[in-house]
Formats: structure tokens, sequence, C-alpha cells
């Protein structure tokens, strides 16, 4: 079942309590960077994910639950069985409702106004061979050979496209690339319980075959992304599906024939 990818980020007393909740030899480091709701459904406006698991036979998972009319978040004692709710999970659990939760550092939807549109940054990083770094994301398209994609994500509110393409980049491949242009925008409609979005590609820049080489996921990623791959742009319809495999060659193209366009905030570069 698909998830519904709802991202919020937590404040640091959050942290935590979800390593006290744990227990054992849980440390703040075992704790996610930032989260996405893991549920299949929603029977209202609550969204959970988990924040902490812990691997192995003794493992234990902390699991935190929000909502868009408040701005607050509740952690939750470890769920020791299977919980419908979430995503490839059967069975059923009850959650509380956050009502006596803590403040969220932000969230990506403003509950008194949410956004008609979500900004969206992309990055383009190819091999001297021209060979485009793609990730497979776990929470859609799991099970088909496609849905490989640009490595990216959403911005945070107040964060430039460049400072969310840098971010994410590093979050998901270990990267760090100066980005300071790009090089398409790509309109997505609304769809189901997604907004309407507005993706810009950036450009990330040709790798050395070394730094090509060194490419890894990192293991604080592998709950979002199962791997990441070498491409040939020859090979792109194998891997992504049509609309992604138009975007990267859209991208390239206007890489090739100079058309990068550079990223200003408030009329001066914009600042990763």
């Amino acid at each position: 079942m698909n998830r519904c990818s709802e991202r919020f980020f937590y404040t640091p007393p959050l942290l935590g309590r979800a390593v006290e909740l744990a227990g054992g030899d849980a440390v703040p480091e075992d704790v996610l960077p930032s989260l996405e709701c893991e549920l299949a459904w929603h029977g209202g406006a609550d969204h959970a994910a988990h924040l902490l698991f812990l691997p192995g036979p003794s493992g234990r998972a902390v699991w935190a639950r929000w909502r868009h009319t408040d701005t607050r978040v509740q952690v939750m004692d470890p769920c020791t069985g299977s919980c419908e709710l979430f995503a490839e999970h059967p069975g059923h659990h009850q959650i509380p409702a956050p009502e006596n939760g803590m403040p969220m550092a932000h969230a990506d939807i403003d509950p008194a106004n949410p956004p008609r549109r979500r900004i969206g940054a992309v990055v383009l990083v190819r091999d001297q061979d021209g060979s485009v770094l793609l990730v497979k994301p776990t929470y859609k398209h799991a099970d088909s050979r496609l849905g490989w994609q640009l490595s990216g994500g959403g911005a945070h509110p107040d964060e430039t496209v460049a400072a969310a393409a840098a971010r994410e980049l590093f979050e998901e491949t270990g990267l760090r690339r100066h980005i300071s242009h790009a090089l398409m925008i790509d309109q997505m409609p609304a769809h189901e319980d997604s907004a309407e979005g507005i993706n810009i590609v950036v450009d990330g820049g040709i790798l050395t075959p070394q730094e090509a080489r060194a490419v890894r996921l990192p293991e604080n990623a592998i709950a979002e992304l199962s791997a990441l791959r070498w491409v040939p742009m020859g090979d792109l319809d194998k891997h992504a599906l049509p609309y992604q495999a138009a975007r990267i060659r859209a991208a390239a193209r206007a890489y090739e024939f100079g058309m990068r366009l550079p990223l200003y905030q408030r009329g001066e570069p914009a600042r990763v």
C-alpha cells in the first residue's frame, strides 16, 4: 500500500522523549532527522510516523502522531504489535489523539493556511559518462521496476530552493554540492491528497569518476529509499515513470544548451 508521506519537523525535546521511550541502548543518533507520514489511510486529520526504530530481535519503535488542525505532536509508546493504520502493516492497534503534545518546529503545511502549491527541489547529478544519479523511494512504486527519480524533496517554510536541494541531496545520497542554478520547472497538478506542486530541477553538476564511485546510500536514508543507481540517459524509460524521464531529459538538454537560470532570493543570489 502507498503511504501518505506528509512531512513534519520536530523540536529537540521530542528527540529526547523518543530516546527515553525506546530505552535500552537507544541514543539520539537513532532518531530520524525528518519524518514522513507512514499511514496507508486516514480516518481523520491525524498523521503518524516512527521517530525511532531499533533493529534486531529486541528492536522497538517509537511513533509520533500529529494533525494539520493542531501544531502539536504527540509521542506514542513503542508499538509492540502490528497496526493496520500504517502502510504494509496488517492488524490493528489503537493510538491516542495528540491533545497534549509537544510543539513542532514547523510543518510543511500551515494548519491555519494550507498552501495551494508545494515547492519541490530536485537535483540533476551526472557522471562524466552522462549517466544520471537516481534514487528509489520505498514509499511508492516499491513493487515496480519503475519509480526511480532524481534526488530531492519539498522545501521547508522560509527555505530557499537552493538550500532545500542541497539538504535533500545530502540526506539521500551523502553528496555535498553547491547549488546555484535551476535547469527547468515542472508543474504538477493536484492529485488525490497531494497539493499542486512546482518542482524545480537544479543543477548538481558532473562528478569526477572518483566522486561517482564513492556515492553510497546513507544509513539514515534507508527508511525512505531502497537504493540509488547511476542510469544512462538511454535507459531512463526502463527505470523512471514517463513524466520523470521527460523531466530529466528536459533538464539535461537545458544544461547542454547553456540554459541554466540563477537562483535568487529578494534580488540576491540564493544562499545554501
